[in-house]
């Protein structure tokens, strides 16, 4: 199982998506009301599921002066869905980002839109009687407003990890790469026995992939592959290992590979502006590349979207050729460095693999694969079809999550 959703070249990965569009766009953990909490170093484990992910744009960079609004559609007949499936192949050119797009009937379609096609686009909407909604009137000032939220909030609203040193690692807010690795670094140190530090790759950009390894053993375990930072958003959750009899048993008996950042490249270029077009950047950062004849002067474009370019039903459906569009799946399949380093840690692990995970944020679904064709389904999807997920979610978070297959 594991290895066929590594594999996956479309959107097969089992997908936690708990966000909603503000809380996206928060630079700090969206509703966090206790008190500070500190979790002493000297005696502990801290079991870290490192998820800061990202949404990106697919664009070159470039910053515009604009204002984006986010507006949600709801396709209720066949000719509406089928308008706006036409919409996403030519999202590029008419300045549309879809954050959100099922394909499927009476289900919400989120789509970020520029102040020059706002007009044009409502009026279409109107014309074939789309109902639509707008969620967010001002997307870059948003970003803005979040940011100084972030900066007036005082250290006792949100979470700490107390380290060495009298220093404290923030979990409510989103840190660099940089500060990510120093503490997934930090560890290792402090656990020396329990944790281990792989670099299994580097980026366009000559960024160290990292990835954290929770429960070392002389001998083949169970193991779980959990990673995030493809398109997502999510925070650190650490545990009391030496308190905490369920999670003394998920180290003893399991090995944990936790990789934070799938995207440091991308994720580093978002932290770079408030603008949406960069703020909201998706892809990685590989070099630019177009399609000559149908570019027509317009500009060739950084990125690929990491999660269509495994080899798993590669360039099937939801997918794209067009270098310049969000969901662009590369040249060939791992023909970037981040791919390519997944698969050759997980391969030359194959025998231990018993699960794999991805964390995106936003449109809260529990998603289980095939996602290259309808009716698609693994071997063991009746063991990933279990709605106690669903249940569990909403009885730890309040959240309303949607289970369901992934769609092409």
């Amino acid at each position: 199982t594991s290895l066929r959703l590594l594999q996956n070249g479309t959107t097969n990965h089992l997908t936690i998506s708990k966000y909603t569009a503000r809380q996206l766009l928060s630079f700090t953990q969206p509703g966090a009301r206790a008190p500070m909490t500190k979790c002493r170093s000297t005696a502990n484990l801290v079991l870290l599921s490192f998820v800061i992910s990202i949404s990106y744009r697919a664009h070159a960079g470039k910053e515009e002066s604009s204002r984006y609004t986010l507006i949600r559609a709801v396709p209720r007949s066949s000719s509406q869905l089928r308008y706006l499936y036409g919409l996403t192949s030519r999202a590029y050119f008419q300045q549309v980002d879809f954050w959100r797009f099922s394909g499927t009937l009476n289900d919400s379609c989120d789509l970020m839109i520029d102040e020059a096609t706002l007009k044009n686009l409502t009026q279409e909407f109107k014309h074939k009687d789309i109902n639509y909604t707008i969620v967010i009137p001002d997307v870059e000032q948003l970003i803005s407003n979040q940011a100084k939220r972030k900066r007036r909030r005082q250290p006792g609203s949100t979470y700490y990890l107390e380290q060495p040193g009298g220093n404290y690692f923030n979990l409510g807010t989103y840190h660099s790469y940089d500060e990510i690795c120093g503490f997934m670094n930090w560890a290792e140190s402090s656990f020396p026995h329990l944790a281990k530090i792989h670099t299994i790759g580097y980026t366009h950009e000559k960024r160290p992939i990292q990835l954290l390894q929770i429960g070392l053993s002389d001998y083949p375990r169970p193991s779980i592959w959990l990673d995030a930072g493809i398109h997502a958003r999510e925070w650190i959750t650490p545990k009391n290992y030496d308190r905490d009899a369920s999670v003394r048993a998920y180290v003893d008996l399991l090995t944990w590979y936790i990789l934070p950042v799938v995207n440091p490249d991308g994720y580093e270029f978002s932290r770079a502006s408030f603008s949406p077009r960069v703020r909201l950047w998706r892809k990685n950062r590989s070099p630019a590349s177009c399609i000559l004849p149908l570019r027509m002067g317009q500009p060739c474009c950084f990125g690929v979207d990491l999660n269509r370019n495994f080899d798993f039903n590669w360039g099937a459906v939801g997918c794209s050729n067009d270098p310049c569009d969000e969901i662009y799946h590369g040249s060939k399949p791992f023909s970037e460095p981040e791919t390519e380093a997944i698969r050759r840690f997980i391969t030359n692990r194959s025998g231990e693999f018993v699960s794999f995970l991805t964390l995106h944020s936003y449109s809260q679904m529990w998603m289980y694969p095939y996602g290259h064709k309808r009716q698609a389904y693994s071997s063991d999807v009746r063991q990933l079809v279990r709605r106690v997920i669903v249940g569990a979610i909403f009885n730890l978070l309040n959240e309303h999550f949607q289970f369901r297959e992934q769609s092409p």
